[in-house]
């Protein structure tokens, strides 16, 4: 019974193209900002980098594992705003979905494919080089998290050639229905163009689950 439970919950998570983007929102409600007075540590620092970061592009490389099985997917959203104000946006996918009984001979299937957005209210999926729009919202924000110490239960940090690190245990109820929760920050002290968030737990069905989200002040995907 575990295991059909377990299964369920995969072919949920696979089947959905912008899921994993939802986490990325529902760490975003936590709070930032220090004590302005005190001297700045390495977290205060990347607190204030992440507060004030505006990205242009995002990815998120995601890899879901239980017993039975390996799920992953990879995501690119890079969101534009043209000269008369006009935002759009593309989104491009690729993510392993688990076959129900019958539907391939394959127990695993990957799907990719890319949307495109436009305005406020169109949204729409490229086929045969086309692009046919349907009902949406182009994303308005894609900025990484906002932190502050108080949302850890314990943490270390790190400053190496000024590359600025952060690695520690969320507390509990913190993100809701995960445990063991592990959240790793990295950035530049200077110039930052890019941060790197890892975020690392076990689902409410024990599936252990580790996602690699990557912010860019511009499309830089394509070069890193």
């Amino acid at each position: 019974m575990n295991f059909i439970k377990k299964n369920k919950k995969i072919i949920i998570i696979s089947a959905s193209v912008v899921a994993v983007l939802v986490l990325a929102t529902v760490i975003g409600i936590l709070i930032a900002r220090s004590v302005a007075d005190k001297p700045k540590s390495t977290l205060e620092k990347i607190a204030e980098i992440t507060s004030g970061f505006e990205a242009h592009s995002y990815g998120c490389n995601i890899k879901y594992v239980t017993d039975e099985v390996t799920l992953k997917g990879e995501y690119t959203l890079t969101v534009e705003i043209d000269l008369d104000g006009q935002k759009s946006a593309a989104l491009t996918y690729k993510y392993d979905k688990l076959n129900a009984i019958g539907e391939s001979d394959d127990f695993i299937s990957e799907i990719s494919g890319t949307l495109y957005a436009k305005d406020e209210n169109e949204i729409g999926q490229l086929k045969d080089s086309a692009i046919v729009w349907e009902s949406g919202v182009v994303p308005s924000d894609i900025s990484p998290i906002k932190i502050s110490e108080d949302i850890f239960e314990s943490f270390d940090t790190k400053n190496e050639d000024g590359v600025l690190t952060l690695e520690g245990t969320l507390k509990k109820g913190v993100l809701e229905g995960i445990s063991d929760a592990r959240l790793t920050v990295e950035c530049a002290e200077k110039d930052t163009r890019m941060i790197l968030i890892t975020l690392e737990y076990t689902d409410e069905y024990g599936a252990r689950v580790r996602a690699v989200y990557s912010y860019f002040v511009e499309n830089l995907w394509g070069n890193k």
